[in-house]
């Protein structure tokens, strides 16, 4: 049986029928220097509108390496991710992204109502995001978070293995560049369009709104203070 191959050349999720006009959903996704988020920092964050839910085909992405001064790259880390000393010296920090990111959502969340985030294993990606924000002294952002995997894969499939390489091998896509944050974006966003078609031959009907409106896949009930704090052996 073929395989749906992902990769950095080609790493936007398909797209699908546009829904109806709503709360804008972003999938996002972080990389790191380490596990730590006091000890450690942000080198990569990527996001992009979920498709399924976009009210256009046109669907838009923001990616950035960032440049943790002063910190050099662990070669353990630069194993997981394969992001290089060198490609961090080259990239901005991240007090010169933050802006540019936060533009990027408002630009699209203008007239559509506050922004829900969703990262698969939420709890690691926010840890750092709130580290690095008070790092430069900037609030924590007004949006909505939701999880993933917490809130779909364990809920759908629970006991089942539910990393994103496991749930790939379950909806038969190969992520190829595995840990780079725009590709994890666009392994999310595939894995939220294949779970809501397999709601859909189910009989449970589709859902990926993320309003609550299908069990088992996520809605914006997190709070800023994120209930979801997941254990560390969760798999990203």
């Amino acid at each position: 049986m073929s395989r749906t191959h992902l990769s950095t050349s080609q790493c936007a999720p398909p797209r699908a029928a546009p829904r109806a006009k709503g709360r804008p959903i972003f999938v996002w996704d972080t990389e790191t220097t380490g596990l730590s988020s006091e000890k450690n920092n942000l080198v990569e964050i990527a996001l992009q509108e979920l498709p399924i839910t976009a009210p256009t085909s046109a669907v838009y992405n923001f990616a950035s390496l960032i440049h943790p001064v002063g910190v050099k790259m662990p070669r353990a880390a630069t194993r997981v991710h394969g992001i290089t000393n060198q490609m961090m010296q080259d990239s901005p920090t991240f007090a010169q992204v933050w802006p540019d990111l936060v533009e990027f959502v408002s630009d699209i969340s203008a007239t559509r109502g506050r922004p829900v985030f969703v990262a698969h294993n939420l709890a690691f990606d926010l840890r750092f995001l709130r580290a690095e924000l008070a790092r430069i002294g900037e609030p924590f952002p007004n949006w909505d978070f939701a999880c993933s995997l917490r809130d779909v894969a364990h809920v759908l499939w629970p006991g089942q293995p539910a990393s994103l390489a496991k749930l790939a091998e379950r909806f038969n896509f190969v992520n190829e560049e595995a840990h780079r944050a725009l590709c994890d974006v666009a392994a999310t966003c595939t894995v939220l369009e294949k779970a809501d078609r397999w709601l859909g031959r189910k009989g449970k009907g589709g859902g990926c709104e993320l309003r609550g409106t299908c069990p088992g896949l996520p809605h914006p009930r997190h709070d800023r203070g994120c209930r979801c704090e997941a254990p560390r052996s969760y798999p990203r």
